[in-house]
């Protein structure tokens, strides 16, 4: 270990944990092991990250020092300035993002209008059906009392033949269109 390391200043302020924070913008707690040889453990391990800062921290958690590499970031920075090519494919890469975007939400927004206009559809059906039932009831029902009267004071031949009628119509009749709706 040579006095050459960027963190050899961090050993020498005794620190219980590094915070190491990485080139992609991530950041590691690496323990400082209280065995022998344990900043060549530290080290090897730190090494093996692309690290651009690393902070000294104590038991409690408080920053004890900081050391920072700005050749990593350097390096990094110029690569990418470097490689315009990436950064165009990137934009268009961007651009065909957003477009497929907005052609998926506009199929979207048209799927759920279409099923809007199904569920209004099938519940002016159900409407139709109920009112149809509900007459068929209600002429069932006068049917009923008036073949019930019949028997008792006479039957009428004339209602009964317009009550047929009624029943008959009500079978052959097509479904009412829903309310607000035109046929």
């Amino acid at each position: 270990m040579s006095d050459a390391n960027p963190i050899d200043s961090l050993r020498k302020l005794n620190p219980v944990a590094l915070k190491v924070y990485t080139l992609d913008g991530g950041e590691k707690t690496v323990a400082v092991p209280k065995v022998r040889n344990r900043w060549l453990r530290t080290y090897q391990v730190i090494e093996t990250m692309t690290w651009t800062r690393i902070e000294a921290l104590d038991k409690g958690g408080a920053v004890l020092g900081v050391v920072e590499d700005d050749s990593m970031l350097e390096d990094a920075v110029e690569s990418v300035e470097g490689d315009e090519r990436d950064l165009r494919m990137a934009k268009v890469l961007l651009e065909v993002m957003r477009s497929t975007q907005k052609e998926t939400r506009a199929m979207f927004e048209t799927q759920m209008r279409g099923q809007a206009e199904l569920v209004e559809a099938l519940i002016g059906g159900v409407r139709s059906i109920a009112q149809s039932y509900e007459t068929s009831m209600a002429i069932e029902r006068t049917a009923r009392v008036a073949e019930a009267a019949g028997g008792v004071a006479g039957s009428n031949p004339e209602v009964m033949a317009m009550l047929q009628l009624a029943v008959g119509m009500m079978h052959s009749k097509p479904a009412l269109p829903a309310e607000g709706k035109k046929p």
